[in-house]
């Protein structure tokens, strides 16, 4: 049956005790956030308590912890600091089905990740694990979202490009593998149709390009949409992508009332989701009008209601948010509402208006590293009452779901506390850098200088692209190498890939303090090159690392901004379309190598 009365009273009971909900939760943790030290203890406490007599409690002895006198000196003493590849032979026993192994409650999945190591990482997951994950996101999370974003509380669907798609286990496995996060999307699956714009259908579709193409169709459809939420803006910018391609059709589709043939849905699923639909040719006029303007500010125009966009924006994901900003004109609010990873949450926002978190109580136990130790082998561990404001330490989680003491690689900076818990900002993958001769490029120098270098030479645009960066040891000196690609009609010329790499340059010397030193001053490096990819390089990509990866969902790949893989070097090495180097720009050879 069509869904003719969209916002019925079913649809404002729903939301209204969604809101409550998320209100509650949030005043919830914000007692958590009064005695932080103290329920980051009792989390380890139960965590040990809950698992104490699995293979890997007797293993480390979990047993005897608690009647330590000191449960967090006795855990250091007795679990050493770990990563993925600790996990590799409990992870393969899991999944032939055996059970209590890392965890007392079964381990009913495992989670794919969409990290940026290609290992394949199977991380296994619990239904106690999501409960907890629930609690933050979406219930925290909607209640913040309704505090502090103006028209958030109005009664309306939106867009969520997660999914719901679980596969059966493969032969010989007994649990399956969740290559999408969706974040716990599948326990609201009654109350789908009260919250998106989408059918639950749809989140049901397994094919990314499809399921993407039918939440744009949906989402055009009803005027009133209010807000977009996905777990990367990656996706937000990509889900934008795939609507400007198919522009016609989905007009076509609003038109008539009909689905496009050519989709990834087999019969039932084509009639199922059909059954949703009914021919509206005046939306389809107003949206052809609106997008014969251009792009520009195109998401308030055709959603005059749009509350706000909730998105990752950090890290390797800023990239995406000035061409956001730009398909709303500003006038939309975009926010990054948490800090997550596949093992586990780890922090939430709690002002929407920067881009800080606040560590997640609760969700698991957490320890940290000083960056002076980072290259230990067993490194001590700080706990939050050690932690000191301006200075940057890696994250170490115990979860509910079976990771004890694992490494995460995430480097935060505590940028201060709320209440008495520490809020952190998002920095860099620690081992993730481009290091020739000592600099030690990490993902944020980087990211900030190719941001500051598409700056230069678009002044006033937002160009979507996508980029990676290598270094090698080739030709007379080691030197960078940056492949880029511009997608959606935006390009860079010939004649400007010189400029491009000299702009990127001197925004790395700006940026890390040694590449200028060994770039500059010791002129130790090579000039550095610029590869302007093909068009469609990037899609391939995230193709290929979902292969390499083994995952379902090449839509929550990542893509990786510092390159070492020659698989990956391979693919983009053949799609170069013209290279540049900063010492050919003629402003370089004005001003010098790294002017400032």
């Amino acid at each position: 049956m069509q869904r003719q009365t969209r916002h019925s009273l079913l649809t404002h009971a729903v939301q209204l005790l969604y809101r409550l909900a998320g209100q509650y939760c949030l005043s919830r943790f914000e007692a958590r956030t009064r005695q932080a030290s103290q329920i980051n203890q009792d989390t380890l406490k139960e965590i040990v308590r809950q698992n104490a007599q699995t293979e890997f409690g007797k293993r480390f002895n979990l047993p005897l912890l608690e009647s330590s006198g000191d449960i967090t000196e006795a855990y250091r003493a007795a679990v050493q600091l770990n990563d993925y590849e600790f996990y590799t032979e409990y992870v393969d026993r899991i999944k032939s089905g055996e059970p209590r192994v890392l965890t007392e409650d079964e381990v009913d999945l495992l989670a794919g990740s969409a990290g940026t190591s290609h290992i394949g990482k199977r991380l296994p997951k619990t239904k106690r694990a999501r409960k907890k994950l629930m609690f933050f996101t979406p219930l925290v999370l909607n209640g913040l979202l309704a505090t502090q974003i103006p028209g958030a509380k109005r009664v309306g669907l939106g867009v969520n490009l997660m999914s719901m798609y679980q596969p059966s286990p493969r032969p010989g496995d007994s649990v399956a593998v969740m290559t999408s996060n969706n974040a716990g999307i599948k326990r609201a699956k009654r109350y789908i149709e009260h919250l998106w714009c989408s059918p639950p259908d749809v989140f049901n579709v397994p094919d990314q390009p499809t399921a993407h193409y039918l939440h744009a169709l949906f989402a055009l459809r009803d005027a009133k949409t209010q807000y977009i939420w996905a777990i990367f803006a990656s996706q937000v910018s990509w889900w934008f992508e795939i609507l400007k391609e198919y522009e016609p059709q989905l007009l076509q589709d609003i038109s008539k009332g009909t689905l496009r043939e050519g989709l990834a849905l087999d019969d039932e699923q084509r009639s199922r989701i059909e059954a949703h639909l009914s021919p509206d040719p005046h939306r389809a006029a107003q949206l052809a009008a609106e997008f014969s303007k251009g792009y520009s500010g195109i998401i308030p125009r055709i959603w005059p209601r749009m509350s706000y966009i909730a998105s990752i924006t950090t890290g390797n994901f800023s990239i995406y948010r000035d061409q956001l900003d730009w398909l709303c004109d500003g006038r939309v609010p975009i926010v990054s509402p948490c800090h997550a990873a596949s093992e586990s949450m780890i922090g939430i926002n709690m002002n929407l208006a920067e881009d800080e978190y606040v560590l997640t109580l609760g969700a698991a136990y957490y320890e940290f590293i000083r960056l002076a130790e980072l290259e230990k082998d067993q490194p001590r561990t700080v706990s939050i009452a050690d932690l000191e404001v301006g200075e940057s330490y890696e994250v170490v989680l115990t979860t509910y779901s079976g990771l004890y003491r694992y490494r995460l690689g995430d480097i935060v900076e505590i940028t201060g506390f709320h209440n008495s818990a520490p809020r952190f900002r998002y920095m860099y993958r620690n081992g993730v850098a481009i290091n020739l001769a000592g600099e030690k490029s990490n993902e944020s120098h980087i990211t900030s200088a190719v941001e500051s270098a598409v700056a230069a030479l678009f002044p006033g645009e937002a160009p979507a692209f996508e980029y990676v960066m290598t270094g090698v040891f080739a030709g007379a000196k080691p030197h960078y190498i940056c492949y880029i690609e511009f997608v959606s009609g935006s390009s860079l010329a010939e004649d400007r890939f010189d400029d491009f790499a000299y702009e990127l340059d001197k925004g790395l010397c700006k940026a890390n303090q040694y590449y200028e030193r060994n770039a500059r001053e010791q002129d130790r490096f090579g000039a550095l090159q610029v590869t302007s990819l093909r068009s469609g390089t990037f899609a391939a990509l995230r193709r290929q690392l979902a292969m390499l990866g083994d995952s379902v969902d090449a839509a929550q790949t990542k893509i990786p901004r510092l390159v070492v893989d020659s698989r990956i070097l391979k693919i983009l090495n053949e799609a170069s379309q013209g290279v540049g180097t900063g010492r050919s720009s003629r402003r370089n050879r004005a001003r010098g190598k790294c002017a400032a």
